[in-house]
């Protein structure tokens, strides 16, 4: 092989469709997602205890942060989940409740 047909060889690269590399960032940010819900549960571990001097974390401040956070969480996997059932209603041409009554 020509040292000319190796370079061009190399700068080939390979190029995926829009779609099919957005799905799988999008299963990537889905898997992710109990890694960050753990994150976010572990972090008022972190936070001083009130009892203590300082810039202490109230224990209602506390309670409205893990709320929030699991709030959050609940409406990224709702996102996630609506985005693969369009993906999958794409891909079929059928939502899938249809595709169970007719198999």
């Amino acid at each position: 092989m020509s040292p000319e047909a190796t370079r061009r060889r190399r700068r080939e690269t390979v190029v995926h469709e829009r779609q099919t590399y957005r799905r799988r960032r999008h299963r990537d940010a889905a898997r992710l997602l109990a890694v960050l819900g753990t994150v976010l549960f572990a972090v008022p571990l972190l936070w001083e205890r009130a009892g203590a001097e300082g810039g202490a974390v109230a224990m209602s401040s506390a309670i409205i942060y893990l709320f929030s956070a699991w709030a959050a969480l609940i409406a990224i996997s709702f996102w996630l989940g609506v985005t693969a059932r369009h993906w999958e209603q794409d891909e079929t041409g059928s939502t899938p409740n249809q595709d169970a009554e007719t198999g």
